[in-house]
């Protein structure tokens, strides 16, 4: 049997060639292709920086994160001092949560935290925020000098994945607020003696995330003011969920409400005699309860007057 011809050997030889170079660009091709749908799966997740989210733009929203910050009480419970997460959603409200780098240390630091799937994150990279009423270096007598004081704090590039996927040009993201109001609590962290009004201007980088599938998500950034020598890395563990819904009926032939909901791990019915932000909230006083085909129920006495019910994480 006689042998292939040096002719055919060579076709042989460049098909195999030719096939292997198309493996080559089809596999170039689709890490190309992964890699671009993974960034836009983060980059749809964020709002853009040049877009205003729930009437706010990002300087606006850099603003309300110092003001929720600041006019928190200076206790052991302060989202800042956090390292596990149990405090970092205290006095959260609205449609944008806030969280951000709090303690400065160089160490490591994994927060978990659970989020409602109709909640915005305001997740501040660093920041700082100078006043009328701080001490300096943190310290400006009107809003020319305490733009100056932001800008005289130089910060390290930030750095933040989502989900393992880095978040791009990042320096599209930082922003110098416009000049806000706000009221330090008497025991603050401002080492304002007293508390009291004050006026300020804040500047950092922050990006806004949205729209998180129900789950379990990851975001890790790091950043710091290497002049000031204080860094930190932060990883939030977020899982997102459903909020349960609360039914309310009346029980026919008695003075007894129900109450229904989905049971849903961390929830606790509330009452309250108003919808006014300076309403207390507290346990009401329940005749009976059941579970039956994962609903939780509590019959409550109809009291006269307005009542008004929830359901309310810690």
């Amino acid at each position: 049997m006689r042998g292939p011809t040096t002719e055919q050997t060579m076709k042989q030889t460049t098909s195999v060639l030719s096939a292997a170079h198309r493996l080559v660009q089809w596999f170039v091709l689709s890490t190309a292709l992964v890699a671009i749908a993974l960034a836009a799966s983060v980059n749809a997740a964020i709002v853009p920086p040049d877009q205003i989210f729930a009437s706010k733009t990002y300087a606006e929203w850099t603003a309300a994160s110092w003001i929720w910050t600041l006019e928190i009480p200076w206790d052991s419970h302060h989202p800042i001092r956090d390292q596990t997460g149990a405090d970092a959603l205290r006095n959260q409200s609205g449609q944008v949560w806030y969280i951000g780098f709090g303690a400065t240390t160089s160490n490591a630091v994994t927060r978990s935290i659970r989020v409602p799937d109709d909640k915005a994150l305001f997740v501040s990279l660093d920041g700082v925020e100078c006043s009328t009423v701080e001490q300096p270096p943190f310290n400006g007598r009107d809003e020319a000098e305490l733009r100056a004081c932001v800008r005289s704090f130089d910060p390290a590039a930030p750095s933040c994945e989502i989900d393992g996927e880095p978040v791009p040009s990042l320096e599209r993201f930082e922003f110098i607020s416009p000049l806000f109001d706000f009221n330090l609590p008497v025991n603050n962290g401002s080492g304002v003696h007293g508390g009291g009004p004050g006026q300020g201007v804040a500047r950092g980088t922050s990006v806004m995330v949205h729209s998180l599938p129900l789950g379990l998500h990851t975001i890790h950034f790091r950043g710091g003011y290497p002049d000031e020598n204080v860094s930190w890395d932060v990883t939030y563990r977020i899982t997102v969920f459903t909020p349960p819904s609360l039914a309310i009926r009346p029980l026919p032939g008695t003075n007894l409400i129900e109450l229904s909901w989905p049971l849903t791990s961390g929830f606790s019915l509330q009452q309250a005699d108003s919808l006014d932000v300076a309403a207390t909230w507290t346990a009401p006083s329940v005749v009976s309860t059941s579970l039956t085909n994962g609903v939780q129920f509590a019959t409550v006495t109809n009291a006269p007057g307005h009542r008004f019910f929830r359901l309310s994480q810690p």
